[in-house]
């Protein structure tokens, strides 16, 4: 008699963890249906959310009643942006579907949220939705420098308001190879000690690491940033801060560099240094 015991309750457990399962899908696909049909009077979209195991886990802290920064924290889940979505009282797939739908159609829809993490119990359900972490490649440096420099010059080329301040349209910049090098120099550093500020933990300055580049300037600015995974993000960030988008405005620059670095262990992940110049007649 005792010998039958263990399957049985094996048995029970695997049914409880297929029944949980099966709910974790209903609700995916729901979601991938609302996100297709779209809602609330918006057209649907053509990408399907994908289950993230990191992010069920960041979920599964939800339910535990975390707070979404703590969850993620504790899972070291790291996402560009992530959102979470709690149901309540949903006892039918088509119960879920229509508070999916009435109450977080903005997240649904938003094109950046690709992964999805589910965890559901009984009539409840904690869904988070990232923006995966993704970097540029070490192979992609010089791919990533023209895409910035293009963004940058693209910016220059129209009149541009940068807080209380307007400014004019912009000739294109160029890109220096011992500009690069100083951003370099800079982005590694805040990388590897985990801090953003145009001063180094050496103590260098932006000019004092152009000089060391080998750059003999006129003028010289910096612009820095983290945890802006790719370049077109970068770029924005700095377009919408007024003194990092005046930088970027000046006429005094004709030079730039840029340069990011990747540390998973920092508080940021990524950091960038971009550097604007002018060389002496």
């Amino acid at each position: 008699m005792n010998r039958s015991h263990g399957p049985i309750i094996f048995a029970l457990a695997f049914l409880i963890a297929a029944s949980a399962s099966g709910a974790s899908s209903a609700a995916l696909e729901s979601l991938n249906t609302i996100r297709a049909e779209g809602c609330d009077g918006k057209p649907g979209l053509p990408t399907r959310f994908e289950v993230d195991t990191h992010a069920e886990a960041v979920a599964r802290e939800l339910s535990r009643g975390a707070k979404l920064k703590d969850a993620l924290a504790r899972v070291g889940y790291r996402a560009r942006h992530a959102t979470s979505l709690v149901v309540t009282n949903a006892s039918s797939e088509a119960s879920m579907r229509r508070v999916l739908r009435d109450e977080f159609c903005v997240s649904i829809l938003d094109a950046t949220l690709t992964k999805a993490g589910i965890v559901q119990q009984g009539e409840s359900a904690w869904i988070v939705l990232a923006a995966p972490f993704i970097t540029p490649s070490p192979g992609d440096i010089a791919a990533t420098n023209a895409r910035v420099l293009e963004l940058v010059n693209e910016a220059r080329s129209h009149r541009r308001r940068c807080g209380t301040h307007v400014y004019q349209r912009a000739n294109p910049l160029k890109l220096v190879a011992s500009l690069n090098k100083a951003a370099l120099r800079h982005a590694q550093d805040m990388a590897k000690h985990s801090f953003m500020a145009h001063i180094g933990r050496d103590g260098s300055t932006p000019a004092a690491r152009v000089t060391a580049a080998g750059y003999v300037w006129r003028a010289v600015g910096e612009n820095v940033a983290s945890g802006s995974s790719m370049p077109e993000q970068a770029v924005e960030d700095w377009l919408e801060s007024p003194d990092h988008c005046a930088n970027l405005m000046s006429k005094s620059y004709t030079d730039m560099g840029v340069a990011f670095a990747v540390n998973p262990a920092s508080a940021a992940g990524i950091y960038w240094s971009q550097v604007f110049a002018s060389g002496r007649p």
